[in-house]
């Protein structure tokens, strides 16, 4: 696996709430959800992919979660009405899917041989939050005791980007929208 050299990735402590809220809500079975970037004055995603804008601060998240239809506390598979709703919202709202999240209940913050498999957004961050107790933060950060990592995948590799998050001032996020039914 292969680290980032590139600045952190900011994170509002809201939206690290929101993610740690749906996997504890979940166990112990993994949950999964969408997270949007807002583009502000609407316009195009950055050419070099929606990831790489953290740069200058926190970032304009917005948190999405959808149904795992694998229902399982090994693997997670989005529901497809879920994130046909999901991408319709980022049509309409001129939003960019910036990433994939899920969790996983006994293990390490790590990309699974299925999650490396079935990442089909090469652009996208894929955050995995560990609820294992003493879980290995690597580059990413600490949750209420989880452990949240940040990766890029792209045919299979694999590269950490790091995490961090962001002071308590400033507007907070906006609130996430349940898609899930």
């Amino acid at each position: 696996m292969r680290q980032a050299g590139s600045a952190p990735l900011v994170l509002e402590p809201r939206l690290l709430a929101q993610l740690l809220g749906h996997a504890r809500q979940e166990a112990p079975r993994e949950c999964c959800g969408v997270l949007w970037l807002d583009r502000p004055g609407g316009g195009q995603a950055p050419a070099s992919g929606p990831a790489l804008v953290a740069a200058a601060g926190p970032l304009p998240l917005r948190y999405h979660r959808t149904r795992n239809r694998a229902s399982s506390p090994n693997r997670y598979e989005m529901d497809p009405d879920d994130m046909l709703a999901i991408l319709d919202g980022l049509t309409a709202e001129d939003a960019s899917l910036w990433g994939l999240f899920h969790s996983h209940v006994r293990h390490e913050a790590l990309p699974s041989e299925v999650d490396r498999t079935n990442a089909y957004y090469p652009d996208a961050i894929y955050l995995i939050l560990s609820l294992k107790p003493g879980a290995d933060l690597g580059r990413g950060l600490t949750v209420e005791g989880a452990a949240l990592r940040g990766f890029r995948i792209w045919d299979g590799e694999v590269e950490e980007v790091a995490l961090t998050q962001a002071g308590l001032g400033g507007a907070p996020p906006p609130l996430s929208t349940d898609y899930a039914s």
